[in-house]
């Protein structure tokens, strides 16, 4: 516990087309939705030309976006 100590105001801030309620729920939902094989294979090929996995290459992007949506580099 004390390693997370000070991590309680550790959200990012991302704006939404809603308002946000007072209470915070943490309730989800789930999006799904497929990529064209040629995406996809693509993706694959990114991650197999640098010698890492496709789970690798796919966080890196997650963490593009969040760095151009917060204009933030620390996720932690």
């Amino acid at each position: 516990m004390e390693k997370l100590k000070g991590t309680e105001n550790c959200c990012l801030e991302i704006i939404t087309d809603y308002k946000r309620p007072l209470i915070h729920t943490n309730n989800g939902d789930v999006f799904r939705f497929k990529l064209d094989k040629e995406l996809s294979e693509s993706i694959k090929r990114v991650a197999l030309n640098n010698q890492s996995t496709l789970f690798m290459v796919l966080f890196t992007a997650f963490n593009i976006l969040l760095n151009k949506i917060t204009r933030k580099n620390d996720f932690n």
